[in-house]
């Protein structure tokens, strides 16, 4: 039964802001009135911002009336501030000239204002990125590789990547939301598209966890009990507890399930990525961070070096993951290329790219194979321009470093790959490449894709609008504030029943055309051909296999040595002689 509802304050105090958890007491209530943004865009944390701020503009007109209607802000948000194109300026806009400092929650502290701008209106900055550009989130990762061991992250990243159910378990919302939006960022380039409900409400809803697909699924600790019984044998439960406002003790962050044995990661990729998981959670481990900041509160430099090192640690993990794919594509094309059949060619290459991998990563690979996301990844026919950039320098560091690393005479692999740089700088016009000259970093062919993407966009590329900056390295465009069509009343504008719930034609915004902004050129033409990724691959597969041949020589060496030093040692107390 809901509980007492609190008494109206008088309009010189304005009603606190409190969530529903506060008014309900854990009940069931029916609200009246709720306010919600449709977009084509994810940025959540803007959204948070701009709902916040109608609430609290509705609470302190209570108190002061407004000079300019809810109404009329909320018009010109729709129709006066433009989508940020990919690749293009950011977009700044002001919701209420009234509005001077960032709209909070009553549980969260009081941000200090930046100095100089106390009277100054609170301004929004959204941005979208490109497609040549790693996907980034609001939130930090810096809080889930401090409460999170590397062993609890790749737990999760392998019952993501394949596609079993993840259950997140915290009261506080935007953790578990900002949770769920890192792991499908860590996901990249595959796109998750399975069932992705971060926060479940009561009733009906509920029952998708009894659901047989995959599902990324967030409940509240109260929640925890319409789980069913037994669990699903591929269900995994993570619990993101909370820290203790009185006594600052830390809560409990766990990971439990599923019941089924997972396959274990490829220990190619498992060594790398828990070595860096491992650096990255140290680092994270000495900050002040939260999972999200205010919109418009930059994160600190640090955070973002650990936020931009996770995201390429991932990366590699999927590049190093997928490198077979190239030659996959060519051979399943070729099996089925009788049979003009879409379904039996995505087949073909998945058996081909099974058969590729090593002998002990083939549980993971063949499961992981049969994914949604590695049959959209692989019908999409190319991977994102971002995704490989990054993946031709790590191929290209990893082929040089064991190259290089190598103390027998060069043999056939090494030549290949020195063939490959002699045949990558042909093709880019004498530029040197990642594997120019002896064998370098991949920073040469990374610059000379940057310039070949230079030379393409030309004249079509975005020129850098005013107010460029590090933040904004393609500009920032400022729409100017909202201002209503018909002067306003003398009264002003007050909201003694909350936000508006409806636009009138004489509160409408002073009209104004959308401007044009010019996103991204046309993506430019890979610097590495599907030839060289190719011949990359195959050169990996003999230096991996020789330094592996190498290293167990060396362990064999030192256990014989152990066993001869040992039977030199004693030796004497026997009376016998070792030779």
């Amino acid at each position: 039964r809901p509980a007492p509802a609190p008494a109206i304050p008088s309009a010189a105090e304005p009603p606190p802001l409190l969530t529903v958890g506060d008014l309900s007491r854990g009940a069931a209530v029916w609200a009246p009135v709720a306010l919600c943004i449709v977009s084509r865009r994810h940025a959540p944390l803007c959204f948070k911002a701009v709902l916040l701020a109608v609430h609290t503009l509705a609470r302190a007109s209570l108190k002061q009336p407004l000079s300019l209607s809810l109404e009329t802000a909320l018009s010109h948000l729709a129709l006066a501030v433009p989508l940020p194109p990919p690749g293009g300026p950011a977009v700044r806009f002001v919701l209420h000239p009234e509005l001077t400092a960032p709209p909070r929650a009553a549980a969260e502290p009081a941000a200090e204002p930046e100095s100089g701008a106390d009277d100054s209106p609170l301004a929004l900055h959204v941005r979208a990125p490109s497609s040549s550009e790693l996907p980034s989130s609001d939130y930090s990762a810096a809080s889930l590789l401090d409460r999170l061991r590397p062993p609890q992250l790749l737990h999760i990243l392998q019952v993501l990547a394949l596609e079993w159910q993840l259950v997140l378990v915290s009261d506080d919302d935007e953790r578990r939301v900002g949770a769920a939006e890192l792991f499908l960022q860590w996901l990249y380039p595959l796109a998750w598209t399975q069932a992705y409900v971060p926060t479940v409400p009561d009733g009906p809803w509920l029952d998708l966890l009894k659901a047989p697909f995959p599902y990324i699924i967030g409940l509240t600790s109260r929640q925890l009990g319409q789980l069913p019984t037994p669990l699903p044998e591929r269900l995994c439960v993570l619990r993101l507890g909370g820290d203790s406002a009185l006594t600052g003790a830390r809560g409990v962050w766990s990971v439990s399930g599923p019941a089924s044995p997972l396959p274990p990661l490829p220990p190619r990729e498992n060594g790398a990525l828990l070595s860096s998981l491992s650096r990255l959670c140290r680092t994270a481990g000495s900050l002040k961070h939260a999972l999200a900041s205010d919109a418009g509160s930059p994160a600190s430099a640090a955070a973002r070096g650990v936020d931009e090192g996770a995201r390429l640690a991932f990366v590699h993990f999927f590049a190093s993951l997928l490198r077979d794919l190239p030659r996959a594509r060519e051979a399943g094309a070729a099996a089925a290329a009788s049979a003009g059949d879409e379904a039996e060619a995505l087949d073909c290459q998945r058996t081909a790219f099974v058969d590729m991998a090593e002998p002990r990563a083939r549980p993971f690979v063949s499961e992981f194979a049969q994914t949604q996301m590695f049959a959209q990844h692989v019908l999409a026919g190319r991977a994102p321009p971002a995704f490989q950039e990054c993946s031709d320098a790590f191929l290209a560091e990893r082929v040089a470093s064991l190259s290089t690393s190598r103390r027998t005479p060069a043999t056939t692999a090494e030549d290949l790959s020195l063939s490959m740089a002699a045949r990558l700088e042909a093709r880019m016009g004498g530029k040197k490449s990642a594997l120019g000259g002896a064998m370098g970093s991949a920073a040469a062919a990374t610059a000379a894709a940057a310039a070949a993407a230079g030379e393409a966009g030309g004249k079509d590329a975005a020129p850098a609008a005013p107010g460029a900056c590090a933040a904004f390295p393609k500009g920032l465009h400022s729409v100017p504030p909202p201002q209503s069509a018909a002067a306003p009343p003398p009264t002003g504008f007050s909201y003694p029943d909350g936000p508006p719930r409806s636009f009138p034609e004489s509160l409408a915004p002073v009209s104004s055309p959308l401007p044009r902004l010019k996103g991204e050129p046309p993506p430019p033409p890979p610097a590495v051909s599907a030839e060289t990724r190719r011949a990359w691959a195959e050169a990996l597969r003999s230096l991996e296999a020789h330094a592996e041949q190498r290293q167990t020589g060396q362990k064999i060496g030192a256990s014989v040595s152990a066993v001869v030093g040992g039977a030199l040692l004693a030796a004497p107390a026997v009376g016998c002689q070792v030779q």
